[in-house]
C-alpha cells in the first residue's frame, strides 16, 4: 500500500510486484491463451517485460490513471521535454498533467521511514474486480522492493499443470517447509481465506448448475423412457414372435438394452461432436460480456473438457439402459398370445 501522486494530488494505491519475464511466460502459456486471453493483459501500452528500456516502468489500472489525470502511456507521449512541477492552480493543469506518463509512488518503508520512487506508466489495464479498478499498480518486483526498502516478498505463487493436484501439493510443501524451519503458510487457489469472492461465486454457480443438471437429467430420462416405450409398443408382435421361438424375458431385455446402448453411444458421440463444434463457433465469434462487478468486458468462452464429456456419456448410457430395461420388462410380462395379437403393432 502507498500513495500515487501526479504532483498536484495523491491517491492510495495497492501495488503488486512481479518478475516481468515470469509474468510474460505465464500470460503466453497456451492454456492461458485458450481459457483467459484477456487475463492480466494491458489494453493500452506494452507489458512490463517489453518495457525493460523504460526507467521506473509500471502498469496502472485504468481507474487509477483517470484519477491521476494520466490517460496516456509512455509510448503515446510525443517529445522529450524535461519534467516540470505542474502549476496546480493553472486552468491548463489537466493538459499539463496529461502531457507525460510520470507519477510518484510514496510509501512507508519496511524500517518505518518515508520512501518514494518515480514511476513511468507503460501500460493501462483493467482489474478483475471493479473495487480495485481505481487502486491497482503492477510493477517489477525490484521497483517495489526499492520503494519499501526490503529484499523480501510477501507471497510466492506456484502454478501447477493440474488443479486437482493443488491440495496434495500444498500438504507436501507445507510439511517440507515446516521440516526446514520456515514459518510459511501454504494456501490453495480455492481456499476461501485466499479468494473468498471466487469460492463464493463458484459455490453459487455450482448450485445453479447442479439444479439445472438435475432438471435436464430428469427430462432426458423421461424422454428416453417415452421413446423406448413407443418403440417397444410398435414392436410388440416381434416380441411375441421371439417369445414363441423360445427367447426368455431376460434374453429379450438384454437384446433391447444392448440395442438401446448402441443407439445411445452413437447419439452421445454425435451430440458431443455437435457440442464441440458449437463451442468452437462461440469461441471464434469473440462474443463480449460485461458481467456485474467486473470493469470492461470479457470474452465468452466455452471449453467442455474431456472429463466433462466422458462424465456426460458415462451418465447417459446407464440411464438409457435402465429405462429401456424397465420398458421391456413391463411389456414382456404379457402372454405370448397377447403379444402376437396386439393391435398396436
Amino acid at each position: 500500500m502507498g500513495l500515487a501522486g501526479n504532483g498536484c494530488k495523491s491517491v492510495p494505491f495497492e501495488g503488486v510486484g512481479v518478475e516481468p519475464q515470469a509474468q510474460a511466460r505465464i500470460l503466453d502459456h497456451p492454456v492461458v491463451h485458450a481459457t483467459s486471453p484477456d487475463l492480466g493483459r494491458p489494453h493500452t501500452g506494452r507489458m512490463l517485460a517489453a518495457a525493460a528500456d523504460v526507467p521506473g516502468a509500471i502498469g496502472m489500472s485504468a481507474g487509477l490513471a483517470r484519477l491521476l489525470g494520466k490517460p496516456k502511456v509512455h509510448d503515446q507521449i510525443t517529445g522529450s521535454a524535461p519534467l516540470a512541477m505542474p502549476d496546480c492552480a493553472s486552468p491548463g493543469v489537466a493538459a499539463q498533467l496529461a502531457a507525460d506518463a510520470n507519477v510518484q509512488l510514496a510509501a512507508q518503508s519496511w524500517t518505518g521511514s518515508l520512501s518514494a520512487v518515480d514511476g513511468e506508466i507503460v501500460n493501462l489495464f483493467d482489474t478483475p474486480l471493479a473495487e480495485s479498478q481505481e487502486t491497482m499498480i503492477l510493477a517489477p518486483l525490484a521497483t517495489l522492493q526499492q520503494l519499501f526498502d526490503t529484499d523480501a516478498v510477501t507471497r510466492v505463487a506456484v502454478w501447477l499443470h493440474r488443479d486437482e493436484d493443488a491440495a496434495a501439493f500444498a500438504r507436501d510443501l507445507s510439511e517440507r517447509l515446516r521440516a526446514a524451519g520456515l514459518a510459511a503458510e501454504v494456501r490453495t487457489w480455492d481456499d476461501d481465506r485466499v479468494s473468498p469472492y471466487y469460492t463464493g461465486t463458484m459455490a453459487m454457480l455450482g448450485s445453479v448448475v447442479g439444479f439445472i443438471t438435475l432438471l435436464v437429467g430428469t427430462v432426458v430420462a423421461l424422454s428416453v423412457l417415452n421413446a423406448m416405450t413407443l418403440t417397444i409398443l410398435e414392436r410388440t408382435r416381434e416380441l411375441g414372435t421371439l417369445r414363441a421361438l423360445g427367447f426368455t424375458r431376460r434374453t429379450l431385455a438384454g437384446l433391447f438394452v444392448r440395442e438401446a446402448v448402441l443407439l445411445g453411444t452413437l447419439a452421445a458421440a454425435s451430440g458431443l461432436a455437435l457440442g464441440l463444434a458449437a463451442a468452437a463457433c462461440v469461441n471464434h465469434a469473440d462474443i463480449r460480456l460485461n458481467p456485474p462487478g467486473i470493469p470492461g468486458t470479457i470474452q465468452l468462452l466455452v471449453h467442455p473438457g474431456p472429463a466433462l464429456c466422458a462424465t456426460l456419456a458415462a451418465v447417459l448410457l446407464p440411464v438409457v439402459a435402465a429405462v429401456t430395461w424397465l420398458a421391456v420388462r413391463r411389456r414382456t410380462r404379457e402372454s405370448v398370445v397377447v403379444l402376437l395379437t396386439d393391435a398396436a403393432s
